[in-house]
């Protein structure tokens, strides 16, 4: 059984390790020795950047790890030749101050999506400028001159055309690129991307005010395989559900099962009690199968302690309605949602 970790895909992977860190940073400035404690503290998820005393890393680094031992271990790195790799920056410690620049691993590859691929020209445009963009919001000026020459380098090598690399930094330099219009009524076609058409088409929409946008197109294992049964929600296992009620009142609960096993097995409960209430008035002479040996009373009342749903359909003539809340297969996870949502 899985105790410490959370599943990935989970709604709350990221939720709940944010709420450890942060308890973790309150214990560390609240019991921390004052000798030890960072001048400057900054994390992103689990990625921390710390400035420390001289000669306190290591103390400090001994005591993160004796915080919460069992959870969580800390690894440390430490600046080299006056730079600290942080995220995708590369901190530069010189007599000026900080400067920074763009940081990648060594294992860096340089490759990315070939201009020779079958896509919108749209995204090519967008992948060049989404460097571009990094490029200046992380690169202090002395840095970003080299950054884009690297730029560019590396799409020339990915088959792209020093016209549009050369266009695209031009005019993110210069600050020259058109806002988007912000008008939330304009017509929005969506289309397989077939090439040559679809410039035609994006062309057309610019003369006639209406945008655009591309998918990948069909290709043959998605022309001859269609075997995926698509199953209806309510019969999706591991559930946190609501049943509500004509007169306002709901339960919220979990199963393992689905919404329809789960809402079976509640209506099953009320269905016991209501043959255990017509013996016990004596409208119910005959039965076929084993004699009931359960006294009424009895059956009645286990009946409606297995099923809030039972006991309230009990005494309620209103009308049931089941959904499902979320999916989740983990047991603890899923106590939990229920809990979020109760």
């Amino acid at each position: 059984m899985q105790r410490d970790e959370v599943p990935m895909g989970s709604s709350l992977s990221p939720v709940l390790p944010e709420v450890f860190m942060v308890s973790l940073e309150e214990k560390i400035f609240s019991t921390a020795p004052p000798e030890i404690k960072p001048q400057f503290f900054k994390r992103h998820v689990d990625d921390i950047i710390a400035i420390v005393p001289t000669g306190k890393e290591e103390p400090l680094f001994d005591f993160l790890n004796q915080a919460f031992p069992s959870h969580i271990s800390f690894t440390v790195e430490k600046e080299t030749d006056g730079k600290l790799p942080f995220l995708d920056c590369l901190v530069i410690r010189s007599s000026s101050g900080i400067k920074t620049t763009v940081y990648r691993k060594t294992t860096h590859s340089d490759r990315y999506l070939n201009y020779g691929s079958h896509h919108p020209p749209s995204v090519f445009r967008g992948i060049v400028n989404g460097m571009v963009n990094r490029a200046i919001n992380i690169c202090d000026k002395e840095y970003l001159q080299q950054e884009l020459n690297y730029i560019r380098k590396v799409f020339k090598s990915n088959g792209y055309p020093k016209r549009l690399i050369e266009k695209i930094i031009n005019n993110r330099i210069r600050g020259q690129q058109i806002d988007r219009d912000k008008n939330t009524t304009e017509t929005v076609l969506v289309f397989a991307y077939y090439a040559g058409l679809c410039e035609k088409i994006l062309r057309l929409g610019k003369r006639l005010d209406f945008r655009t946008f591309f998918k990948g197109a069909l290709n043959l294992r998605s022309i001859l395989r269609n075997d995926k049964v698509k199953t209806k929600i309510e019969t999706h296992p591991g559930i946190v559900y609501l049943i509500k009620c004509s007169c306002s009142d709901k339960y919220i609960g979990e199963s393992g099962n689905s919404l329809i096993h789960r809402f079976n097995e509640h209506m099953k409960c009320y269905t016991k009690y209501r043959k255990a209430k017509a013996r016990l008035e004596g409208r119910m002479n005959t039965r076929r199968g084993r004699p009931q040996t359960l006294d009424p009373s009895t059956s009645m009342h286990q009946a409606l302690r297995s099923s809030a749903v039972a006991e309230h359909t009990a005494n309620c003539s209103g009308l049931l309605e089941g959904q499902v809340l979320c999916h989740e297969q983990h047991y603890l996870m899923r106590k939990i949602k229920e809990a979020l949502y109760t």
